[in-house]
């Protein structure tokens, strides 16, 4: 069976209230890796990476920007998980008006600032 390429989805960051994922949703975290949820409680969230299997990666709902993702979403991260990642770094700057790259530099640099929670296991992938 051929599957049909298509142009991934454009994620939208929800902002005001956590998004409403519970245990079987697929969400990303904020290492930007697709996760299924595992685990919710509040504000914390954890799951199991659909890139690599790492766990448990945890976030809050809060504080690191998680968005729920569809499936076209994971199979664009697992197709090219380089281009995936530079993909959403430029769409997350680009929602919190930080210049081209910032997210990027900062990660390689190991600068973090406040909601940073590095996603779990696995992060640096």
């Amino acid at each position: 069976m051929v599957l049909a390429q298509r142009e991934p989805v454009t994620l939208v960051t929800v902002t005001g209230n956590p998004p409403d994922i519970r245990p079987g949703d697929i969400y990303e975290d904020c290492a930007f890796h697709p996760v299924l949820c595992t685990y919710r409680d509040d504000d914390d969230i954890q799951g199991i990476s659909l890139l690599d299997a790492s766990m448990p990666r945890g976030c809050s709902l809060t504080h690191c920007g998680v968005v729920a993702l569809s499936i076209a979403d994971v199979i664009a991260a697992r197709a090219d998980w380089p281009a995936y990642r530079a993909r959403r770094e430029e769409q997350f700057a680009a929602e919190r008006g930080q210049p081209s790259g910032e997210v990027a530099r900062r990660r390689r640099a190991g600068v973090r600032r406040p909601g940073d929670c590095g996603g779990g296991a696995g992060a640096s992938v």
